[in-house]
């Protein structure tokens, strides 16, 4: 169960930003529904390590019938039975709050 919850993260999140590099980790895993954190990064070749990253943790519920995915960017949260596509731009959005924060 655990491997066909971590294939439903992935399909949940795999087209969200193309020109991002993800990272998806197990959390926690309890009677059927499993937390992940992916960890995205938009690294370049002058500089390979990016400085800022969106952590964005699903939640995926395998108990029902019918797999339910959640999602929450670090401190937002969003409810979607399917998978959402073009989150690039809510990512990008994300990392340059960051950046103009960090500028103050």
């Amino acid at each position: 169960k655990l491997r066909k919850a971590f294939d439903a993260c992935e399909a949940h999140v795999k087209d969200w930003a193309p020109d991002y590099r993800h990272h998806t980790q197990l959390v926690e895993d309890v009677a059927g529904v499993s937390t992940f954190r992916t960890v995205w990064s938009k690294p370049t070749l002058e500089k390979p390590v990016a400085d800022v990253l969106a952590v964005i943790e699903v939640t995926v519920d395998l108990t029902a019938d019918e797999a339910r995915i959640k999602h929450r960017l670090e401190t937002g949260h969003a409810f979607f039975l399917r998978p959402l596509k073009h989150q690039q731009a809510q990512i990008d959005r994300h990392i340059a709050d960051k950046l103009a924060v960090r500028a103050v």
